[in-house]
């Protein structure tokens, strides 16, 4: 299970994207939010704020900001593979994109969303359709596909055959039996 999370092949479900995105953000959170709860108790001056533990906190931020950028990345391509797109293309594109929003962001303010913000009204739409899309496009792994293996190529179940029941006038003679099992004979 925990092997999953790192693997860019195969596929992942939308719940199952879904609860792995609630995972990884919550540990996420929990990590910033203690360094930075920790960092204004040692501003303030409130509370008992050893400068090991904020740097311990801080260390813990940099050793998890690439594993959790990596989880991430991974659970998205699985869910793009899914969906029936290919990460190789979408993954890299959505960054471009959102590169070129941002410097447009800040050559231009005022199609800036927020006033700090980095993001036009159309890299929002983009971001909030792509988040849309990989939460409730319905995959193409519901249908009889199988996770794809190491050559990327899916493999599909092969079609059930219909085998009508036999007619009684083909049944054994066994049924004139009168005993019970095999032995009743």
């Amino acid at each position: 299970m925990i092997g999953a999370l790192f693997s860019f092949r195969g596929r992942i479900g939308r719940l199952q994207y879904f609860l792995t995105a609630l995972g990884v953000g919550f540990v996420a959170l929990l990590v910033i939010g203690a360094f930075f709860l920790n960092l204004m108790s040692a501003y303030f001056g409130r509370g008992a704020v050893h400068g090991g533990s904020l740097v311990g906190l801080g260390l813990a931020m940099l050793l998890l900001a690439p594993l959790i950028l990596w989880i991430g990345l991974a659970v998205q391509a699985k869910r793009v593979r899914d969906i029936g797109w290919d990460p190789i293309l979408v993954i890299p594109a959505l960054w471009a994109f959102s590169f070129v929003d941002s410097l447009v962001a800040q050559a231009v303010p005022a199609l800036r969303v927020l006033p700090a913000g980095h993001q036009t009204i159309v890299g929002m739409a983009v971001s909030l359709a792509y988040t849309g899309c990989l939460l409730f496009w319905p995959g193409e792994g519901s249908g009889g596909v199988l996770p794809s293996d190491s050559d990327g190529q899916d493999e599909r179940r092969p079609e059930p055959t219909f085998q009508p029941a036999p007619q009684p006038s083909a049944w054994p003679v066994a049924a004139a039996r009168t005993g019970f099992g095999r032995r009743g004979a």
